[in-house]
């Protein structure tokens, strides 16, 4: 596994705890009733996890496309 992928991996792993972590937040937003303000920017925080976990996979999918491009070269 190259070092790319690695990286790229462990990335997406850290943006779903980050996910994970702002959903929780969402939940436990309703208090009373209302809604505290604190739901506006867990989805905010939700649509940069989104683009980093998107922009990893990318990565993935790039270095994977090397890789196979690499390997045809020399077969």
């Amino acid at each position: 596994m190259s070092i790319a992928i690695s990286t790229a991996l462990s990335a997406l792993q850290g943006s779903l705890a980050q996910f994970d972590a702002s959903a929780a937040k969402i939940a436990n937003s309703v208090v009373d009733g209302g809604v505290s303000a604190d739901p506006l920017h867990a989805l905010i925080d939700q649509l940069q996890i989104k683009q980093a976990f998107q922009a990893n996979a990318a990565v993935i999918q790039t270095s994977l496309d090397m890789e196979n491009s690499s390997f045809q070269l020399w077969a």
